[in-house]
């Protein structure tokens, strides 16, 4: 086992499966370490819809420097802006190539409702200050 695993452990089944796999490394003789915590819930599909709401009123309010952008370009600056340096689930928010560059490695979908929440009162916030009026 040399990569992190997640395993979600929701009925017996899974708690089999985890259990295989903890056999199977042990057998290498390695030892392993394992943490065990409260699942936390994966952002909702309707936070990712206000994101999405709250983006596309962005780039259709905001052109900084006469230049429009579309709210896709919009959502890659603001996860370079406003996502966490680490997730709650650990997920770090950049990845280091060997060149030494570093590129977005976090993504809205990995952020828990409570991390969502966050990332849209930024969103909000970026919004209002740069003059955005937002939908309801």
């Amino acid at each position: 086992m040399s990569e992190p695993r997640t395993f979600v452990i929701a009925n017996l089944d899974d708690c089999r499966r985890l259990q295989a796999q903890l056999q199977q490394a042990l057998t290498f003789g390695d030892p392993i370490e394992v943490t065990v915590r409260k699942r936390r819930a994966p952002r909702s599909v309707e936070q990712n819809a206000l994101m999405w709401q709250r983006l596309d009123d962005i780039a259709q309010g905001y052109w900084p420097a006469g230049r429009q952008f579309a709210a896709k370009v919009w959502n890659e600056q603001c996860k370079i802006e406003f996502l966490p340096d680490v997730a709650a689930s650990g997920k770090p928010k950049w990845i280091y190539l060997p060149t030494g560059e570093r590129i977005l490695g976090l993504s809205t979908s990995d952020l828990s409702v409570d991390e969502m929440n966050d990332y849209l009162r930024y969103l909000e916030v970026f919004a209002v200050e740069n003059g955005v009026t937002l939908r309801a």
